[in-house]
């Protein structure tokens, strides 16, 4: 105003600059990848206000300014972390940078191949992309022995040789904390040839067996056989033989053959089966005769099982022995052991337990006879000869010819001659064995009976401690003489003959002689006997054993011995014609002897 007129007036504006800030020195911002981003970065300051330009951005990404506010805004895949440069200028000094961090994070990501095969043995190398920021952490579940997860520049990878065949399928998991884990699943196949294992070897009849086979390989092979015995049947899915052989069946079984098969490979397995039966015979026992001396080969019984039993045998008679021919037991060799003789057969083919069949061997022998070729005896006295009968089995023992007052008595030896000759003279007695082994034997004895005294009794029959007259002639003129009583042998006097050479007295038999057949023997000093065969009757009320007694007597026209006890009487001339007459009605017997 110059206070002419109203004056006038004007506005001026004045502008203050000031350099460009930001209310941060530097920032970071996260961001999702894929995501629509509008952040807030920073707050500007300076004036006029600076025009902000960004360097690094992650494409699809801008910054703006909204008044004073630096916005990021846009939408990005670029996940990562990015450096980034804000740069403020607004004409006034020197331009202003700020840096900052953005990072862009990604969800975690998969992408391995779809599945792989692989032969047993060969290298697995299967690379599998991982995506995500931060760079996720991967693990496998189920990984095949001999395979390991390992670190790529473009994610991992499977690598290493598996050591067994088989189809695996391998989880992996890759996590990085953005979002749910990523999960994919990987199949491999190991293949391996088809491979078959197993034995044949017995079976035993009668019994329901089963062999199973040791299968391999991958894919699980196909099994077939070549043809089967109607016994014998295949469980391919079991891959396991059933057998169920009978007896009939025993033996080698054909060939059989088992293929597997399973695309990758083929293998073949021939299996040799038998059948074994128990060792058997077909008699359960037996009896067989060979002859001693003679070679033997005899069929004993047919042998029945398989492997063909060996055939032992305990109990043989030496010289013999068992063999199997023919599928039959044989009995050989040759021996000289007579007799029966208990043998077990023992039969063993090591498919069970030991077999025992009892059996009997008699080896036969010829009769054969052994006995003195001639026998001196003496009338009215007893005689013994014993005869030997040797052979198997036991001979039967005849004998012709014997003498009066003579027998045959067999014994489990063979037999003997017994008795009392009552005829002097030469007497061929005739004997036979036989046991049906050949033609029998024969052998001659020749009794020699020679004479001696006459001896009459008064009674054949007298009692037990009853009295007997007895008379005898042809000693000597008074030879002295002695009376027994046999079998056991009892004196029942001493007594001497008259001058005739005879005597006549009456003895006493002992109460207690046994019943039954004796002799009464007179004998004279000079050697001659003879004796008379008695009948003795037991007395009611007695003893019929025990102790001799001695009884005595007198001779008529002799003395009686003093030495004995004078229980006896003198008969005299009327006796001596009595015991005359009574010897034409008894039993005599005359042996001569001489000392």
């Amino acid at each position: 105003m110059n206070g002419i007129g109203v004056g006038s007036s004007a506005i001026v504006v004045l502008h203050v600059r000031s350099a460009p800030s930001a209310d941060v020195a530097h920032g970071s911002t996260t961001l999702r990848a894929g995501g629509t981003a509008d952040v807030a970065l920073t707050t500007l300051g300076g004036h006029p206000v600076p025009t902000v330009t960004a360097d690094g951005l992650p494409a699809g990404l801008d910054v703006a300014v909204d008044g004073r506010t630096v916005r990021l805004t846009g939408t990005t895949a670029a996940a990562g972390r990015h450096a980034v440069t804000l740069t403020l200028d607004n004409g006034t000094g020197p331009a202003v940078t700020v840096p900052w961090t953005v990072e862009v994070q990604e969800p975690p990501g998969l992408t391995p191949a779809t599945g792989g095969r692989v032969l047993l043995g060969g290298t697995v190398d299967v690379p599998v992309t991982v995506s995500g920021y931060p760079e996720p952490e991967v693990s496998a579940d189920g990984l095949p022995a001999g395979l390991a997860l390992e670190r790529t520049a473009t994610g991992v990878a499977l690598r290493g040789t598996p050591t067994g065949p088989g189809t695996s399928h391998v989880r992996l998991t890759a996590a990085n904390g953005v979002g749910p884990a990523a999960v994919a699943t990987y199949a491999l196949v190991v293949e391996a040839p088809a491979t078959v294992a197993g034995t044949g070897g017995p079976l035993a009849a009668g019994t329901r067996t089963t062999r199973a086979l040791t299968v391999g390989g991958h894919p699980a092979p196909t099994l077939t056989t070549s043809p089967l015995p109607r016994w014998l049947t295949f469980d391919a899915a079991a891959a396991t033989f059933t057998a169920e052989p009978t007896a009939a069946d025993a033996g080698p079984v054909p060939p059989v053959t088992v293929t597997a098969d399973n695309g990758v490979g083929t293998q073949t397995l021939v299996l040799a089966f038998e059948v074994t039966s128990r060792p058997t015979l077909t008699a359960t026992g037996g009896t067989t005769r060979v002859r001693a001396g003679a070679p033997a080969d005899v069929a004993l019984a047919d042998v029945v099982g398989h492997p063909r039993p060996a055939v032992t045998a305990a109990g043989l008679p030496e010289g013999l022995r068992v063999e199997v021919v023919d599928a039959a037991v044989h009995l050989r060799g040759t021996t000289s052991a007579p007799g029966p003789h208990a043998v077990l057969l023992r039969l063993d083919n090591g498919t069970g337990p030991l077999v025992e069949v009892p059996w009997t061997v008699e080896v036969e022998t010829p009769a054969a006879l052994t006995a003195d070729r001639s026998v001196p005896a003496v009338r009215g006295e007893p005689v013994r000869v014993d005869v030997t009968a040797d052979g198997w089995p036991a001979p039967v023992v005849t004998a012709d010819g014997l003498p009066e007052g003579v027998t045959w008595e067999p014994t489990p030896t063979g037999g003997r001659l017994v008795g009392t000759p009552v005829r002097a003279g030469t007497a061929t007695v005739t004997l036979r064995a036989a046991n049906g082994v050949g033609a029998g034997a024969t052998a001659q004895v020749a009794l020699v009976v020679a004479g001696g005294l006459d001896v009459a009794a008064s009674t054949a029959r007298p009692a037990a401690g009853g009295a007997v007259d007895v008379r005898a002639v042809g000693l000597h003129p008074h030879e002295e003489a002695e009376i027994w009583l046999h079998s056991a042998p009892r004196l029942l006097l001493r007594t001497r003959a008259d001058a005739a050479g005879a005597l006549a007295v009456r003895v006493h038999l002992p109460a207690d002689v046994p019943a039954g057949a004796h002799t009464l023997v007179v004998r004279s000093a000079s050697g001659v006997v003879g004796g008379v065969p008695i009948e003795v009757a037991a007395v009611p009320g007695t003893a019929t054993t025990g102790p001799s007694g001695t009884s005595s007597g007198t001779a008529s026209g002799g003395r009686t011995d003093a030495r004995l006890a004078a229980t006896g009487t003198t008969t005299g001339a009327l006796a001596l014609t009595a015991l005359l007459a009574l010897a034409v009605g008894t039993a005599s017997l005359r042996v001569r002897r001489r000392a």
